[in-house]
């Protein structure tokens, strides 16, 4: 019997469990020019290797993980085309509800989040679906919103055409974002005041909400829209009657001023005439109505489309169904004085029916209708970088461009990491072959005799 060889491969095969290897146990060999060739690997190397690996699986996953959050991405809900829907900001989230498109009204109920890395140019954009949260909302566009709440957490809800239904019941919702689930208002006191549609909510500081004229809905009625200022106290769940205004009127914007407590009312139509589109302003812009406003920081106001350019041929004829001219101008509400933009192309831009939204420095333009015969619905949502006095620039991200400073900072601390992790690696390594009897080689092997 081979004393030498016997022992051999048992040492061999110990030797290749220990790296987690599988060789057929049936191979047979027969020389040590084999063993010779499967030498231990010194220390360096094999932490060479083990670096390799780790940055291999973690380049893997990084990779893996990306995928997988575009895919999710490329499959968020996109919302069809519509227009008169309403859009109500709470916690950096627009909610978009209802509207009227190609199949008519809908209650669709989705959000878009403000916080998630907006970026049109490489996906699509973060919408969130609530529609099973919506199920009980009748069907409806031209309706109104605004935000309220100790916290601004909840959405109130108005009016907006339903079809035929024109129940009590039905005009008033509330939604709060934590509870996810819409409720009907319910009142302690006060007449309920009649449905309208194209019309504004506006919550003050105290938690009240100021509705105002709007289209109304009942064809029953004398007269096409109303005057009346209606109150909600959302405290007290009652409604009250205010100040009626001088005109009925539908599709204006109202615009609170939370410093000194007043609502700008601008621009509308009734009585078959434009309402003026504000009073004592200096340089005021074309009469509009069915446009959007939002409110700056620096207490401006930014008006988006609108219809209502005034054809001049006999017989003079008030146009409701052309664009105006300027789609963006600006109020200073300090000097109150108006700020023209530069005229826009009509292409892409929606002019009626579309919401706006203010987030930071960004104007969020949502849906609408585009000034177009093949395509009279607008599915995209236009973001506007706000500039000073009436300048703007359209974006395709809500994200800071790259400073190239900070790009190099990172390059250079990468670098040096991994050179201290390099140099920390080889002093460990130095230090453990003091204490390794044999490091980095294989182990002589001995050989013991048959008893």
């Amino acid at each position: 019997m081979n004393n030498y060889f016997k022992p051999f491969r048992l040492e061999h095969y110990r030797f290749l469990d220990e790296r987690k290897q599988v060789w057929s146990s049936g191979t047979n060999h027969t020389n040590d020019t084999f063993f010779s060739s499967l030498a231990l690997p010194t220390e360096e190397q094999e932490c060479t290797i083990r670096i390799i690996f780790f940055l291999f699986n973690l380049i893997l996953k990084l990779t893996i993980k990306k995928v997988i959050v575009e895919i999710n991405c490329q499959q968020n809900d996109i919302p069809m085309e519509r227009n008169f829907h309403t859009a109500t900001l709470i916690d950096e989230k627009i909610f978009f509800f209802g509207g009227k498109s190609k199949e008519g009204s809908t209650n669709d109920f989705f959000y878009l989040d403000k916080l998630k890395k907006i970026d049109k140019k490489k996906g699509t954009l973060p919408f969130v679906n609530l529609n099973d949260k919506s199920l009980n909302i009748p069907k409806h566009y031209g309706a109104t919103t605004t935000s309220f709440g100790e916290l601004k957490d909840s959405i109130f809800f108005f009016g907006g055409d339903m079809g035929k239904s024109i129940s009590s019941s039905e005009l008033a919702f509330s939604f709060n974002i934590t509870q996810l689930e819409w409720k009907n208002i319910t009142i302690s006191q006060g007449m309920i005041p009649d449905r309208r549609r194209h019309l504004s909510a506006i919550t003050d500081n105290n938690d009240k909400i100021y509705l105002f004229g709007g289209e109304f809905v009942d064809a029953t009625k004398p007269f096409d829209n109303s005057n009346e200022m209606n109150v909600f106290d959302t405290i007290l769940n009652n409604w009250t009657i205010g100040k009626n205004g001088p005109l009925g009127r539908k599709g204006y914007t109202a615009t609170f001023l939370p410093r000194t407590k007043e609502i700008i009312y601008i621009g509308g139509y009734g009585e078959n005439a434009f309402a003026n589109i504000t009073n004592t302003t200096t340089n005021p812009p074309e009469p509009r109505y069915l446009h959007t406003a939002v409110f700056t920081n620096d207490e401006r106001i930014i008006i988006f489309g609108g219809v209502g350019t005034i054809e001049t041929k006999l017989p003079i004829v008030i146009s409701t169904e052309i664009p105006v001219l300027n789609y963006y101008v600006v109020l200073n509400t300090n000097t109150l004085e108006w700020y023209h933009g530069v005229p826009n192309s009509l292409d892409r831009v929606p002019y009626v029916g579309h919401t706006a939204t203010l987030i930071n420095d960004f104007m969020f333009v949502a849906f609408g209708s585009i000034y177009s015969t093949d395509k009279p619905f607008n599915n995209d949502i236009l973001i506007y970088k706000i500039g000073d006095y009436a300048n703007f620039t359209e974006v395709f991200t809500t994200e800071d461009p790259p400073d190239p400073s900070k790009k190099i900072i990172f390059i250079v601390g990468a670098v040096i990491s991994a050179l201290f992790s390099i140099i920390i690696g080889f002093i460990g390594i130095k230090i453990r072959n003091k204490f390794v009897k044999y490091p980095g080689e294989r182990p002589p092997v001995f050989i013991m005799s048959e008893p």
